[in-house]
């Protein structure tokens, strides 16, 4: 887990918000950028998921699988994600003042 970049791009980020230090000059317009593109994005990668779950319950049956396992596994994912998201959002708000 201390090896996964977008882990230590987080707590990176979260260091340099708590000491207070700011971007190099020039990089504040590509970031927020970034920023402002990340939740259009976000919402394509949920999109291109939704589809990978169902083709997955169909091709479990098709190649010897347990579909009802696939669908017990999807259906938790979906109530793990629909609980975890509202609770994470809580939490960043909580901590960003």
């Amino acid at each position: 887990m201390g090896t996964n970049r977008l882990i230590l791009a987080c707590a990176a980020g979260i260091l340099l918000n708590l000491t207070g230090m700011e971007l190099p000059a020039g990089t504040a317009g590509f970031v927020r950028a970034l920023g402002t593109a990340s939740l259009p994005l976000g919402t394509l990668c949920v999109g291109a998921a939704l589809p990978t779950a169902s083709s997955a319950y169909v091709m479990a049956p098709a190649l010897g699988g347990d579909s009802s396992l696939m669908a017990s596994t999807i259906a938790m994912q979906t109530i793990a994600g629909v609980l975890h998201l509202p609770g994470l959002l809580f939490l960043i708000t909580s901590f960003a003042g």
